[in-house]
Protein backbone atom coordinates (compact mmCIF):
# COMPACT_ATOMS: atom_id res chain seq x y z
CA UNK A 1 0.00 0.00 0.00
CA UNK A 2 1.11 3.61 -0.58
CA UNK A 3 1.71 5.99 1.91
CA UNK A 4 -1.09 7.84 0.79
CA UNK A 5 -3.67 5.36 1.08
CA UNK A 6 -2.13 4.20 4.57
CA UNK A 7 -2.48 8.53 6.03
CA UNK A 8 -6.15 8.23 4.07
CA UNK A 9 -7.70 5.07 6.11
CA UNK A 10 -5.98 6.36 8.94
CA UNK A 11 -7.58 9.79 8.88
CA UNK A 12 -11.09 7.97 7.59
CA UNK A 13 -10.42 5.97 10.99
CA UNK A 14 -9.94 8.96 13.14
CA UNK A 15 -12.37 11.07 11.95
CA UNK A 16 -15.57 8.18 12.30
CA UNK A 17 -14.20 7.67 16.17
CA UNK A 18 -14.08 11.71 16.53
CA UNK A 19 -17.62 11.56 14.92
CA UNK A 20 -19.32 8.47 17.36
CA UNK A 21 -17.72 10.32 20.02
CA UNK A 22 -19.62 13.61 19.80
CA UNK A 23 -22.73 11.78 20.49
CA UNK A 24 -22.31 10.93 23.88
CA UNK A 25 -22.71 13.78 26.01
CA UNK A 26 -20.36 12.49 29.16
CA UNK A 27 -21.20 15.86 31.32
CA UNK A 28 -25.42 15.45 31.21
CA UNK A 29 -26.31 13.86 34.48
CA UNK A 30 -29.78 15.75 34.03
CA UNK A 31 -31.76 12.62 32.68
CA UNK A 32 -30.29 10.72 35.81
CA UNK A 33 -31.12 13.86 38.27
CA UNK A 34 -34.44 14.16 36.55
CA UNK A 35 -35.24 10.56 37.35
CA UNK A 36 -34.07 10.61 41.18
CA UNK A 37 -35.73 13.68 41.51
CA UNK A 38 -38.85 12.27 40.37
CA UNK A 39 -38.44 9.44 42.86
CA UNK A 40 -37.81 10.57 45.88
CA UNK A 41 -41.22 12.95 44.95
CA UNK A 42 -43.10 9.98 44.29
CA UNK A 43 -41.43 8.72 47.71
CA UNK A 44 -42.60 11.93 49.53
CA UNK A 45 -45.91 11.99 48.43
CA UNK A 46 -46.70 7.90 49.66
CA UNK A 47 -44.89 9.27 53.12
CA UNK A 48 -47.65 12.03 53.19
CA UNK A 49 -50.46 9.62 51.97
CA UNK A 50 -50.19 7.45 54.81
CA UNK A 51 -49.19 10.05 57.47
CA UNK A 52 -52.92 11.33 56.49
CA UNK A 53 -54.24 7.92 56.12
CA UNK A 54 -55.54 7.98 52.73
CA UNK A 55 -53.13 4.85 51.92
CA UNK A 56 -56.14 2.75 53.35
CA UNK A 57 -58.37 4.13 50.33
CA UNK A 58 -55.38 2.89 47.70
CA UNK A 59 -55.21 -0.09 48.96
CA UNK A 60 -58.40 -1.13 47.45
CA UNK A 61 -57.54 0.62 43.71
CA UNK A 62 -54.27 -1.89 44.56
CA UNK A 63 -56.23 -4.47 44.63
CA UNK A 64 -58.25 -4.17 41.38
CA UNK A 65 -55.59 -4.08 39.69
CA UNK A 66 -54.07 -7.27 40.53
CA UNK A 67 -57.32 -9.10 40.49
CA UNK A 68 -57.64 -12.42 37.89
CA UNK A 69 -60.59 -11.06 35.06
CA UNK A 70 -63.83 -13.17 34.25
CA UNK A 71 -62.59 -16.19 32.33
CA UNK A 72 -58.89 -16.27 33.55
CA UNK A 73 -57.27 -19.15 35.07
CA UNK A 74 -57.60 -19.39 38.69
CA UNK A 75 -55.62 -22.64 39.83
CA UNK A 76 -53.10 -20.98 41.78
CA UNK A 77 -55.03 -17.88 43.05
CA UNK A 78 -58.36 -19.09 43.78
CA UNK A 79 -59.34 -16.06 46.40
CA UNK A 80 -58.10 -13.70 43.49
CA UNK A 81 -60.73 -12.72 40.90
CA UNK A 82 -62.14 -9.74 40.44
CA UNK A 83 -65.17 -8.40 42.32
CA UNK A 84 -68.05 -9.87 40.91
CA UNK A 85 -66.62 -12.86 40.01
CA UNK A 86 -65.81 -16.43 41.72
CA UNK A 87 -63.32 -19.23 41.10
CA UNK A 88 -64.98 -22.62 40.09
CA UNK A 89 -63.55 -25.13 38.53
CA UNK A 90 -64.94 -28.57 36.68
CA UNK A 91 -66.10 -31.40 38.84
CA UNK A 92 -62.10 -33.03 39.14
CA UNK A 93 -60.93 -30.04 40.67
CA UNK A 94 -59.15 -28.71 37.40
CA UNK A 95 -59.55 -26.02 34.86
CA UNK A 96 -60.05 -23.15 36.94
CA UNK A 97 -61.90 -20.02 35.99
CA UNK A 98 -62.95 -17.09 37.38
CA UNK A 99 -66.66 -16.54 36.27
CA UNK A 100 -69.98 -14.64 37.38
CA UNK A 101 -71.10 -15.51 40.96
CA UNK A 102 -74.34 -18.08 40.99
CA UNK A 103 -77.36 -16.76 42.40
CA UNK A 104 -77.44 -17.78 45.65
CA UNK A 105 -73.46 -16.82 46.04
CA UNK A 106 -74.70 -13.31 45.15
CA UNK A 107 -77.20 -13.08 48.41
CA UNK A 108 -74.14 -14.91 50.48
Amino acid sequence: MSIALKLMVTFLIVAVFVVSIQGYNLQDANGEDEYYATALANLLKQRQRIENGQEAAMAGAADKRGCIRRGGGCEGRPNDCCEGNSCRCNLFGSNCRCQRMGLFQKLI
